[in-house]
């Protein structure tokens, strides 16, 4: 049970404020070549969003288009639908994700080996014997 798995020190690590460093690490490169001129505004956005409840509201909507499998579709099944979200929301589900990443070893039992870097499913069978 998660309840019981999470420290007082891993609680206290998951409710500090957001750094500008580990949004810039969940963008990646996704703004790299213009990081010079639109940077900081991402930043200062994502972590007002992050650290200070800000709104997100008005970036949480997904377009849903269609891309066509084949040349000249005329059916549905001939095309793939594809969900665009904002990159802005991306950012700051990443930078969740990287957050909650780091605590998974402590959460998750040793015998578990799902979700955790090098550890296969395989790994139970050879426990078992």
């Amino acid at each position: 049970m998660v309840k019981d798995r999470i420290t007082p020190r891993d609680f206290g690590f998951i409710n500090t404020d957001f750094s500008a460093t580990e949004v810039i690490e969940a963008i990646s490169l996704i703004y790299h070549k213009y990081w010079e001129i639109i940077g900081s505004d991402i930043i200062e956005y994502v972590l007002n969003i992050l650290n200070d409840e800000g709104s997100d509201n008005h970036i949480k909507h997904t377009f849903i288009s269609l891309i066509p499998k084949v040349n000249s579709p005329t059916s549905l099944v001939e095309f793939r639908p594809i969900s665009l979200c904002n990159v802005i929301l991306k950012i700051i589900t990443k930078t969740m994700a990287n957050m909650i990443k780091s605590m998974l070893p402590n959460i998750i039992n040793d015998f578990q080996s799902i979700s955790l870097p090098r550890r296969l499913i395989s790994d139970n069978s050879l426990i078992i014997f």
